[in-house]
């Protein structure tokens, strides 16, 4: 056996290894049992018929907790979620709330809001922030550990206050609820063993808060533990998936070696050419690639040499001085929004939402992008204010600028709009370049399209994503040159309560 050839073969089990354990283990890990889930707690609720009056006597009162999968493209998974409340002497049921959420089912993450939809695997000794109750994510704090049927378990509690008006339509007065749980987590699975709750409705009336409703419930021994059963079995299922599992792959991999090597010694002069056309084809891919990236980076780049060169004669701490000193990062920061754009691309990342001002972002945009003198940008005079993600949204106008100005030749006027309505903003870039061809510009969104010998074709593309992103729309239009997005001032979240 080759040194070369026993080194490839151990590449290969290493790399079999690697595969197993970070992406097919990890994804075995994601099944749907361990993401969907049915408990049932029972307690007491007590109601009262307007505010003021005495609360009922106690009622015997059954909770069924309900997620399910409803739709599932890739990482990314609709869960459907149910809270039914119902009296457990008549069946008739007090309310019920739906949840339909878009959620990664790898890290258990919201995709349209902060915060978890359940706790995640593999817990740590902190706080957490799970679940939407009542349009706001639950804060949770980490109480301890806890032994439950020999099982170690996590201790979180959390309160969380709310406008609940809407489900008390005929009682005249806003209603608050406090609601507060204690949740009992498997760290390894994330599983929730245990969940008890309780939850008081109030109308505020003279600084005393008057109770309409009072509720609290905990788990059934049996909903109990069937939950505590399918973690132990869940972690005993992860138990093979990262001790016997890589053993067996060790073993199969061994054997594969010694096959492959005698193949090797078989095919050898046949493998030698094939090897070489396969790193003659990765070398023309990875020029190609290198020339693209190379071209993004350019102007940046250029950017930070010009600086650099002024700051050789200031010898001060001036303001131009610190005014090149911040057009430096800007572009270094530029550069790493380019490798984000392409990263972006490839793979979802969820928005971080802050209240930010346009009017802004394109200043900041405006800072890394070379401009001649013939060029003349026209700002508006107007400002507003979005909830979005003010990197992206920056990217986005980066993006949108730097074609208008590649698109102008450097020789012309580029002016941005903002038009506000009641809930949403039009943002218009125009120039004066050439007109689009009817026959691409629909063409001119798709990855990888694009008429410009060094361009990456991911500009247009990445622009669409950020827009679509944050729920709003992109156009072009010609006579002038005018890309047009509309963006909604506000998310909201879809959380429809109903009380039967």
């Amino acid at each position: 056996m080759g040194a070369k050839s026993l080194s490839i073969n151990i590449g290969i089990g290493i790399f079999v290894m690697i595969l197993w354990m970070f992406v097919i283990s990890p994804e075995l890990k994601t099944t749907h049992e361990l993401i969907e889930l049915n408990a049932e707690n029972t307690g007491f609720i007590q109601i009262s018929d307007n505010v003021g009056d005495p609360l009922s006597e106690p009622i015997k009162m059954e909770f069924f907790w309900t997620k399910k999968i409803t739709e599932e493209n890739g990482n990314e998974i609709m869960i459907h979620t149910v809270y039914d409340y119902r009296d457990m002497n008549t069946d008739e049921s007090f309310w019920t709330v739906e949840l339909d959420e878009l959620v990664d089912k790898k890290t258990k993450r919201y995709l349209e809001k902060p915060g978890f939809f359940a706790f995640p695997t593999n817990l740590e000794k902190k706080d957490y922030d799970v679940y939407d109750v009542g349009g706001s994510i639950m804060p949770y704090k980490f109480e301890g550990v806890e032994e439950l049927d020999g099982l170690d378990v996590f201790k979180f509690s959390g309160t969380v206050t709310f406008d609940i008006s809407s489900e008390y339509p005929d009682f005249g007065e806003e209603i608050f609820e406090d609601y507060s749980a204690v949740n009992l987590i498997e760290p390894i699975t994330g599983i929730d063993v245990s969940f008890s709750e309780k939850f008081t409705d109030y109308a505020v009336i003279n600084g005393e808060k008057i109770p309409v409703l009072d509720a609290w419930d905990e788990p059934t021994a049996f909903s109990e533990s069937v939950l505590i059963k399918k973690a132990k079995d869940l972690i005993i299922l992860y138990s093979i998936y990262d001790k016997i599992v890589p053993i067996i792959i060790s073993l199969f991999v061994l054997a594969i070696i010694i096959a492959v090597e005698i193949i090797l010694k078989l095919r050898k002069n046949l493998l030698v050419q094939q090897e070489s056309k396969i790193k003659n084809e990765r070398l023309v891919t990875i020029g190609e690639l290198a020339a693209r990236i190379a071209h993004d980076i350019r102007n940046p780049l250029t950017i930070i040499k010009n600086c650099n060169d002024t700051l050789n004669f200031v010898k001060d701490d001036s303001v131009k001085f610190q005014k090149n000193l911040e057009r430096t990062e800007r572009a270094i920061n530029r550069i790493t929004h380019q490798v984000e754009g392409i990263m972006d691309f490839v793979r979802y990342s969820p928005l971080d939402l802050v209240q930010c001002s346009l009017l802004e972002i394109c200043k900041s945009a405006l800072m890394g992008i070379p401009l001649e003198d013939e060029i003349k940008i026209n700002l508006p005079t107007n400002d507003v204010n979005v909830l979005g993600d003010k990197v992206k949204l920056e990217s986005l106008m980066y993006n949108l600028i730097i074609n208008a100005v590649q698109s102008t030749n450097n020789q012309e006027l580029i002016t941005i709009r903002f038009t506000e309505s009641t809930d949403t903003v039009t943002i218009d870039v125009e120039d004066q370049g050439t007109p689009i061809p009817d026959d691409i510009k629909e063409k001119i969104f798709e990855p990888l399209f694009t008429t410009k010998q060094s361009g990456t074709g991911l500009g247009l593309v990445s622009c669409k994503n950020i827009v679509e992103q944050h729920k709003g729309t992109i156009s072009v239009r010609n006579d002038p040159v005018t890309f047009t997005i509309v963006l909604p001032l506000n998310v909201s979240l879809d959380v429809d309560f109903k009380i039967k």
